[in-house]
C-alpha cells in the first residue's frame, strides 16, 4: 500500500480544506433566507417605521442572494440607521461581511445581534462560522453548541459543529455530528464529503470511499470529495 509524507499531506490538506470551505459556502451561507428570515426577532426592540426597516432588510437579502455583498451591507446599514436594534439586519450584515472575508467585522456584527437577541440560534450559528474562519475552533464549537441548544434541528449548525470538532482532531464526535446533519438534510453534498474526510482520518477507507462517492452523486464538482477519493484510489492511506 502506498504512503505519502505526512507533513506534506497535512500542508496540502490544510490549504484544500480552507479552499473548500470558502468555495462551498452554499452549505453555510449562500441563501441568507435559510438563516435569518426564520429568526425570532425581538420586536420589542423595534423603533421607527417597522415597514421601512424591514423593506431595507429584504433589499439587503436580495442583494446578498445576488452576491452583491457591498450593496447588501449598505442596505442593512441603512436599516440599522433607522433602528440600531434590528438584529436581523445585523445578522445579514454579518453574513455579507463573512462573504467578503472580513471575519473580524462579521464577528462584531454577529456579537451585536446576540446582545440584542441572545435566543436566536441563527446569530450563534453565524458567530460559530466566522470564529471557524478565524481559526478559533474551540470558540467556534462553543457557539455552535449554543446554537444547537436553542435549535437542535439546525442541520447547518450540526455540520458546523462537525467541522470544528474535526479541526480539534475529535473525529469520532465529528462523525456523529455529520451523521445528524445528514439525517436532517441528506441532499447537501458537503455534509457527505465532510463525513468522508472524517472517515478517512479514522482509517475507515472503504466507508470513506462510498461516502465520498455519494457526495459526488449530489455534486459532481465537489472538489473536496474528489480530492479525498483520489487519495484513497491512489493508495495514499495510513
Amino acid at each position: 500500500m502506498k504512503t505519502t509524507n505526512y507533513k506534506a499531506r497535512l500542508l496540502i490538506f490544510t490549504w484544500f480544506t480552507f479552499a473548500f470551505l470558502w468555495s462551498s459556502s452554499g452549505a453555510n451561507a449562500n441563501n441568507i433566507n435559510k438563516y435569518i428570515v426564520s429568526n425570532n426577532t425581538n420586536k420589542s426592540t423595534l423603533t421607527g417605521s417597522y415597514q421601512d426597516v424591514y423593506n431595507l432588510y429584504q433589499e439587503g437579502n436580495d442583494f446578498y442572494n445576488q452576491k452583491d455583498y457591498l450593496k447588501a451591507i449598505s442596505a442593512y446599514e441603512e436599516a440599522l440607521s433607522i433602528n440600531p436594534n434590528f438584529d436581523l439586519a445585523l445578522n445579514g450584515k454579518g453574513w455579507a461581511l463573512r462573504e467578503l472575508k472580513d471575519y473580524v467585522s462579521a464577528l462584531d456584527a454577529f456579537s451585536q445581534a446576540i446582545v440584542i437577541n441572545p435566543g436566536s440560534y441563527a446569530h450563534w450559528q453565524g458567530r460559530g462560522n466566522v470564529l471557524y474562519y478565524l481559526g478559533r475552533f474551540e470558540e467556534s464549537l462553543s457557539a455552535y453548541n449554543t446554537s444547537l441548544n436553542i435549535n437542535f434541528n439546525s442541520d447547518n449548525s450540526q455540520a458546523g459543529k462537525a467541522w470544528a470538532l474535526a479541526k480539534l482532531n475529535q473525529y469520532g464526535l465529528a462523525l456523529e455530528s455529520f451523521d445528524r446533519a445528514i439525517e436532517m438534510d441528506s441532499q447537501i453534498a458537503n455534509y457527505w464529503s465532510g463525513k468522508g474526510w472524517v472517515l478517512y482520518e479514522l482509517g475507515r477507507y472503504q466507508e470513506a470511499s462510498s461516502t465520498l462517492e455519494r457526495a459526488l452523486e449530489l455534486n459532481p464538482s465537489d472538489r473536496f470529495a474528489q480530492y479525498y477519493l483520489g487519495l484513497i484510489e491512489k493508495g495514499f492511506v495510513g
